[in-house]
């Protein structure tokens, strides 16, 4: 990294740039050093930034994140890049509570749905894009205290390639008396879904 950081009172501010696995990257920011405060803000910039999401790292691309804490409120606004779709991530987290309190909104916005099922599920072959919006709150370190509402949306995607789906593929087959194949591919399909207690359910 190359920058500056400069300090005046009880103010550090900092200006750098870099290279982060590989790629290009920066940040600029401030922090109070007050006895007390923890008070600061972040502008970050990075061409790649993997990042572990439910076990598997993801390849986030030209992300971009703001981050401003005062008074034990942290908030945040990230965007980025990920299987050829967009991302945004905005909430804040109370950390003057035990355990941090985090409450956000997630969106995605037309990522390649074969590369996400791929990554998760390994083998399963399918097409067409994933968008979806999910609304939440959760406990730092406890996953099983996220909770929210979401709807997730698939254009032109294989629905048999899904795992809750696939098993209903005999049955439509005794139904649908031409080769089911012509009716794999759901030029729309959506869902809403709810998240708590460790599980994620829609109807």
């Amino acid at each position: 990294p190359v920058g500056e950081v400069t300090y005046k009172g009880n103010e550090l501010t900092y200006d750098v740039a870099g290279r982060l696995f590989g790629n290009p990257m920066s940040a600029k920011g401030r922090v109070d050093l007050a006895p007390g405060s923890g008070d600061y803000t972040v502008s970050l910039k990075a061409a790649s930034l993997p990042y572990e999401v439910i076990g598997k790292n993801l390849p986030f691309t030209d992300v971009t994140v703001g981050v401003a804490a005062e008074r034990g409120t942290v908030a945040y606004d990230i965007a980025a890049d990920i299987f050829g779709g967009a991302l945004t991530l905005k909430g804040t987290t109370d950390t003057t509570k035990k355990p941090a309190r985090h409450q956000g909104e997630l969106r995605v916005n037309a990522a390649r749905f074969r590369q996400f099922a791929q990554t998760y599920s390994p083998g399963y072959e399918t097409e067409g894009d994933l968008t979806g919006d999910f609304k939440f709150t959760a406990l730092q370190g406890d996953w099983q205290a996220l909770m929210g509402t979401g709807t997730a949306i698939i254009v032109n995607g294989n629905l048999y390639a899904i795992p809750i789906i696939g098993p209903l593929t005999s049955l439509l087959t005794a139904l649908i008396p031409s080769p089911i194949k012509g009716y794999n591919v759901a030029k729309e399909a959506n869902c809403t879904f709810r998240v708590e207690d460790g599980f994620i359910v829609t109807d």
